[in-house]
């Protein structure tokens, strides 16, 4: 009391303190499952179309050849997902310094592309990957780019594909499962997941 709290509970006992965090949690559990509840309809045998590192402002970077994937996946009716890393945006200092500066593709041209490829896309599903976190304010940038129906988390999106009269196919979309990596297994953070019991039936990284 001396601290400035009120120690006198009249009107409620311990018993009733704790099960009060009953509805509280329900609240919270279903708040955070709500927005991961995403369902994606298709009729029959679906295709899914998964593009990570695209680097487009990269001189390296096959454009046309990821072009003309993007158009063939449409053709097919395919859910498209992007799973990070649309720029380059090297940090301006550090070993990658060098090569940023050797790129041909000016800071105006690199945003024109990821405009340009975010309006062929037409994402269905969105993960930004750690070139977009170097520079927060990418992620808002392409926010306003990405059409509002995009299924898009941060760092990981999960959702369903359910086809009439067949069993639902879960899948999660990541930049970088964040379990952990290995030298000698690239896959570990994937593996790591399925080991843990992720109710998942196809991983994209």
């Amino acid at each position: 009391s001396e601290a400035g709290y009120n120690i006198t509970f009249q009107d409620r006992t311990p018993q009733d303190a704790w099960d009060s965090h009953a509805s509280a949690f329900e609240r919270k559990v279903a708040s955070t499952l709500s927005k991961k509840s995403h369902t994606i309809k298709r009729e029959g045998p679906f295709v899914i179309y998964h593009c990570t590192d695209p680097h487009v402002d990269d001189d390296a970077s096959a454009l046309k050849l990821l072009e003309a994937d993007i158009i063939a996946s449409h053709a097919l009716g395919a859910i498209m997902c992007h799973g990070g890393d649309l720029l380059n945006n090297w940090p301006m200092a550090g070993r990658l310094a060098k090569q940023w500066a050797e790129q041909s593709c000016t800071l105006p041209d690199a945003l024109l592309r990821a405009q340009h490829y975010i309006d062929i896309f037409k994402p269905d599903v969105w993960v930004d990957g750690n070139h977009e976190e170097m520079n927060p304010y990418l992620v808002n940038l392409f926010d306003q780019w990405i059409p509002r129906k995009t299924i898009k988390d941060y760092w990981r999106a999960d959702f369903t594909v359910s086809v009439r009269g067949c069993r639902d196919t879960s899948v999660s979309l990541s930049h970088k499962f964040q379990k952990g990596g290995s030298w000698f297994n690239p896959a570990h953070g994937g593996v790591r997941e399925m080991l843990e019991g992720e109710d998942v039936d196809i991983y994209l990284e």
